[in-house]
């Protein structure tokens, strides 16, 4: 984790129970607890859709995996466009 002079980074922990999980959002503290919308999550993709006043893109963080293999994706969304999210 690289922090530039005078950066803030929000670290999140949270326990990891071996399902798919929302790790966050660049948009708001909570982490998508505000702007994330009808979020469903399955052991294969997490889905849902962004809400925000402002029209800017908004980098979705998850993690997919079992035991100690963990796998890392990202995707990017406008408000209002449904999103999926899968491991692979």
């Amino acid at each position: 984790l690289r922090i530039p002079a005078h950066g803030v980074r929000v670290l999140r922990l949270a326990p990891w129970r071996g399902a798919p999980m929302v790790v966050g959002t660049d948009l708001h503290l909570s982490g998508g607890g505000v702007e994330l919308a009808d979020v469903r999550i399955a052991a294969d993709r997490i889905a849902g859709r962004v809400e925000s006043p402002w029209d800017y893109p908004v980098v979705i963080t998850a993690i997919f995996g079992s035991g100690l293999r963990v796998v890392g994706r990202r995707a990017t969304v406008r408000p209002g466009v449904p999103f999926t999210i899968r491991p692979g």
